[in-house]
């Protein structure tokens, strides 16, 4: 299984300003016409872009049953709103049972995405997952 939770605050900007509404609205439809492409339903996940004071958010969330390929993974979402909006910033949480190289199959990866690059880091707060978050049953 594949998990994953996450959010990004989208700007335009890494500059403390206020932005045109034109600019952030062309942001915001070229994410949207990406995200469409993607057709996230067909591998359980789902997405959602509203704003909020002045502000837009996405929050997104799935458990497939195997890793996405290519441009259709979450991480690859978060790159490619990085590049076209690099003010972003956010955060994704990614479990992914079949990622045995160093026991990762029992840790939650934590991806960070600011000033437009994604850095991944090893979760330590729900991580190992066996047994924080999952204990084996008793017999």
């Amino acid at each position: 299984m594949y998990q994953f939770h996450g959010w990004i605050t989208v700007e335009e900007t890494c500059e403390n300003r206020d932005i045109e509404d034109e600019k952030i609205y062309k942001i915001i439809k070229e994410i949207k016409n990406h995200i469409a492409k993607l057709n996230w339903t067909d591998f359980d996940g789902i997405i959602d872009i509203r704003p909020f004071n002045g502000t837009f958010f996405i929050w997104l969330a799935g458990h497939p049953n195997h890793k996405p390929f290519d441009e259709y993974g979450p991480i690859e979402l978060f790159k490619y709103i990085g590049q076209v909006s690099p003010g972003s910033y956010g955060i994704l949480y990614v479990l992914d049972d079949e990622d045995l190289q160093d026991n990762n199959d029992n840790y939650f990866k934590v991806f960070a995405l600011a000033r437009g690059l994604v850095k991944e880091y090893r979760d330590h707060f729900l991580s190992p997952v066996m047994p924080t978050v999952f204990t084996f049953p008793i017999d």
